[in-house]
């Protein structure tokens, strides 16, 4: 177990990350940012005389500017993870055995964004983010031009429906293709792509990405008694619901749960688990809440699927800021419905900390189910999720400029890879890109303002439809096929 001042350092890293996932900007994977939160937890649960006022276990992350402030009525908190599903089988058995729970409603977990719709009188009057200290931001002008959201449902008084804003599949790639054609920065994934557009100040741009909101509960305002039925009721009204199953046995559960993991790549939209949910809400009062959790929901969150394969080659990118980016070009595997032959190295740190080399074996994921990157090195027993946590660490505690770390230093059996000294593209000297403070940052860059590669892409951008929109200019959306055109 981690000691108070390596508990102190976690809650200011968790903080930091919930704030960057916040606002689709994501700092680290979902695998890496639970096992750290279970750290925590742990901590807490042995020691709650120390547990911090700001510990992430206390509170979500703060909205973003420019949006009016609206109090929940009634508390919008996060479910406890289940890790695994032999935990999520513990969970079930304590409901059904010692709790009496006579049946449990499972519904896919949604890798979106959770909003709050208000209605009154059958009329849509708000729509509200969850939050930090029960506070969200009201984006109504941008629900409003969300799929799925009717301004008008067939219920009289106050009622409120929560659900998920999420990024179809279908509509988010035609746009991120878009935003790379044009030489702009594209989304990670969905979720972050989701959260990111639901916030923006333009109603018209949220229109155009195409969002969709995926209805789950009714907090208030429901005739009914069971959770199941409020499903029935939201498809009544016109709401897309996920897909959703009683079971009244934990033997029933296991089967319908990794069922449902099996289909998960099925799905229109990001999918990270499964939501268990005691079906009767009368019952849901008495099992009541923990200080950030309802005790009557519980989610078991899939593992991401992984695949390996043998590298062939790390390819050199170049971006119109002038960064040269490692691809990886992998033997193609099939993974998460996908062929994938290249996937991203994100930088030059991570391809010299995992001591890649050609031909060795790489494990694959796609992050958010969506963008495929190289998680580990299966010769150097060194992943990415680690270098991740390392990194973190070191930008926070070390005061001097980095320009790596901790390169892999041990034996391979083929020559590594390591970060180019020069431009592929131009032959200038390549740099660590620096803040505007002074400190090196992790990019590595060719700074040569003549740089052929970079005037390409440039004058891609300004002739793009969001720039000049010159008519009869056309741009091709892989920027390494540029770089090969200048090098011709």
């Amino acid at each position: 177990m981690i000691d108070f001042n390596e508990y102190v350092s976690l809650v200011e890293t968790l903080n930091e990350w919930a704030k960057a996932y916040s606002t689709g900007n994501s700092i680290v994977t979902d695998d890496v940012y639970d096992k750290k939160y279970i750290q925590l937890k742990e901590f807490e649960a042995a020691n709650p005389a120390f547990i911090l006022d700001n510990s992430p276990t206390r509170h979500v992350e703060d909205g973003a500017e420019g949006f009016r402030k609206v109090k929940h009525e009634i508390p919008m908190i996060s479910i406890s993870n289940s890790n695994g599903i032999d935990e999520a089988n513990e969970w079930c058995t304590g409901m059904m055995h010692d709790h009496n729970v006579a049946e449990l409603e499972l519904e896919y977990k949604i890798d979106g964004l959770g909003l709050a719709l208000i209605y009154k009188g059958g009329q849509l009057i708000d729509a509200v983010t969850r939050g930090k200290d029960n506070i969200g931001d009201s984006v109504f002008e941008n629900a409003l031009r969300v799929k799925g959201i009717p301004s008008r449902i067939a219920m009289e008084g106050d009622v409120e429906i929560r659900g998920e804003v999420v990024w179809k599949y279908d509509d988010f790639e035609p746009i991120n293709e878009q935003f790379a054609a044009d030489g702009k920065k594209t989304f990670a994934n969905p979720r972050n792509g989701a959260a990111g557009t639901l916030k923006l100040h333009d109603p018209d741009e949220v229109e155009r990405r195409g969002l969709s909101f995926i209805g789950y509960l009714i907090v208030k305002g429901s005739p009914n008694s069971t959770q199941s039925a409020d499903i029935d009721t939201l498809i009544s009204l016109g709401f897309e619901v996920p897909e959703h199953h009683v079971v009244q046995h934990v033997v029933q559960f296991t089967a319908v749960a990794e069922g449902m993991r099996e289909r998960r790549f099925e799905q229109a939209y990001p999918i990270d688990g499964v939501v268990i949910k005691v079906n009767d809400k009368n019952r849901q009062p008495e099992l009541g809440y923990t200080a950030k959790s309802p005790n009557f929901y519980r989610a078991y969150k899939f593992p991401p699927e992984e695949k390996e394969t043998e590298l062939i080659d790390i390819e050199e990118s170049v971006g119109m800021s002038g960064a040269i980016t490692p691809v990886a070009i992998v033997k193609p595997i099939h993974l998460a419905m996908t062929t994938v032959s290249r996937c991203s190295l994100h930088n030059w740190d991570t391809v010299e900390y995992l001591g890649l080399f050609r031909g060795c074996h790489v494990v694959i994921r796609k992050a958010g189910e969506i963008i495929p990157e190289l998680v580990k090195c299966t010769e150097t027993g060194r992943s990415k999720d680690d270098y991740e946590v390392i990194r973190d660490q070191y930008d926070r505690h070390r005061p001097e400029p980095i320009a790596h770390v901790e390169p892999y230093d041990g034996t391979t059996p083929g020559e590594r890879y390591m970060r180019p000294k020069v431009c592929p593209f131009c032959g200038a000297e390549l740099k660590c890109a620096v803040n505007s403070e002074g400190r090196e940052l992790v990019a590595w860059v060719c700074d040569n303002d003549s740089c052929t590669s970079q005037f390409v892409l440039k004058l891609k951008n300004f002739a793009s439809r969001d720039c000049m929109n010159i008519m009869g200019m056309t741009s091709r959306s892989e920027e390494r096929r540029v770089g090969k055109e200048c090098r011709s």
